[in-house]
């Protein structure tokens, strides 16, 4: 049998790509690195707090508020809302000659009955009758005549979180 020489080359060729295919070598190894992993921070929110109108001795009056958990934050948790103590700083009065004062105002406080929990990253939250804090002008059995049309700042604030 006699073998031409086209063929055999190309037998030649076949081998030699199906021994390249084939063929292989690698190293194994281990390895192992470094780097590092920050955590977020708790990020106090920004109330806003809505008007409360129409307060007078002897009523108690919820303070409504609401407040935006910026993106980036992540998700925080929130506890029990109260109001600060007003001072005579806090109040802008009708008439300056004769000022209604945080004594003739005879504010009671009680926070809200229970936390606002957590309020997702970038989420909004607006409190609920069980949330709000409330004021009560305590009707002293005097004039508080000077305290009638009177602006009262008031600042709320909200606990830590469990």
């Amino acid at each position: 049998m006699r073998i031409n020489k086209k063929a055999a080359a190309l037998a030649v060729a076949a081998v030699t790509v199906a021994g390249v295919g084939t063929a292989y070598a690698y190293w194994t190894t281990t390895g192992t690195g470094d780097g590092t992993a920050t955590t977020n921070s708790a990020h106090s929110a920004s109330l806003t707090v809505t008007t409360v109108s129409n307060f007078a001795p002897g009523l108690t009056k919820k303070v409504p508020f609401s407040f935006t958990n910026a993106a980036g934050n992540g998700n925080q948790n929130y506890g029990v809302a109260s109001v600060a103590t007003v001072s005579d700083a806090d109040i802008t009065s009708v008439d300056s000659a004769h000022p209604c004062t945080a004594a003739l105002l005879n504010l009671a406080y009680a926070p809200g009955g229970s936390a606002v929990g957590t309020v997702n990253d970038g989420g909004s939250y607006t409190s609920v009758a069980g949330t709000q804090p409330s004021l009560t002008m305590t009707d002293t059995g005097t004039s508080q005549d000077l305290c009638q049309g009177a602006s009262v700042k008031i600042t709320v604030n909200l606990a830590q979180g469990s």
